[in-house]
């Protein structure tokens, strides 16, 4: 099985990037696409479930495994029509410029569709330091 692995730094604390994790507004903006959560109470869950939906073509599916609020976020993810399910984990820790976050895509049949998920991965990781780092 071949894997996606990415980290950057961020200029965010853990908190402000687990936000644009999980808060489906953020999660839009810096994924560009409509995301939306179904919820077992008022934070996120191992239990819970997303949708991403890019239009007609891309709706990527999956359920929360793991989430420690600041540090971890397992997610299971799926594209819709396709029966390889994959797992990603996030992994967050606190740096003296905000945050390291580790990305890690696994489960992928092959090296080719591993290299396609990493560059979206590049550009979506960029995409999130800025929505993290936008303080109000």
């Amino acid at each position: 099985m071949a894997q996606v692995q990415k980290t950057i730094e961020v200029a965010a604390t853990p908190e402000e990037v687990w936000d644009a994790l999980v808060n489906p507004k953020k999660l839009s903006a810096w994924l560009e696409c409509e995301a939306g959560f179904r919820r077992h109470g008022t934070a996120v869950h191992a239990g819970d479930s997303f949708r991403l939906d890019w239009g007609e073509e891309w709706v990527a599916t999956g359920e929360v495994v793991d989430a420690k609020p600041g540090a971890r976020l397992v997610t299971t993810w799926e594209w819709e029509g396709d029966d390889e399910e994959t797992e990603v984990v996030y992994e967050l820790a606190k740096t003296p410029k905000g945050t390291r976050l580790s990305l890690t895509h696994r489960g992928f049949e092959d090296e080719e569709t591993a290299e396609e998920h990493g560059d979206n991965w590049e550009a979506y990781l960029a995409n999130l330091a800025t929505v993290a780092g936008a303080r109000r």
